[in-house]
C-alpha cells in the first residue's frame, strides 16, 4: 500500500520467485507470514528442510534472511504448513484487528 504495513520479501528456496510477508498491524506488532519459505517450526529451528525445495542453499539463505528480519521487528512467526503451531495463535475475530 506504500505505507510499509505490508513487506514482500523475495525468498527463493522453496519456488525459484517464491515470496514471503512481513505484515504490520498498528496495534499487534509485526507478522512475518513464511508461506513455503519455512514450512514449519521444525525447519524455522534449522531440525530439518522442507521436502520440497528447488535450491536447499536458496532455502536456507533464505530462512536466515526471514531470521533476522524477524529479531529486528520482533515480529510473530507464521509458518506455511504447520497444524501444530496452529494451535498457539490468538485466533480472529478477536484479535489481530487493527
Amino acid at each position: 500500500y506504500g505505507d510499509g504495513s505490508i513487506i514482500i520479501i523475495f525468498t527463493p528456496g522453496h519456488a525459484p520467485g517464491h515470496q514471503s510477508f512481513l505484515v504490520r498491524l498498528n496495534n499487534s506488532g509485526y507478522i512475518l507470514l513464511t508461506i513455503d519459505a519455512a514450512y514449519t517450526m521444525d525447519h524455522w529451528n534449522d531440525l530439518t528442510l522442507p521436502g520440497l525445495v528447488c535450491s536447499a542453499v536458496d532455502t536456507v539463505d533464505s530462512v536466515k534472511k526471514l531470521k533476522k528480519l524477524a529479531k529486528e521487528k520482533n515480529a510473530l512467526i507464521v509458518t506455511g504448513h504447520d497444524p501444530h503451531a496452529w494451535e498457539d495463535f490468538k485466533k480472529a475475530p478477536m484479535f489481530y484487528y487493527d
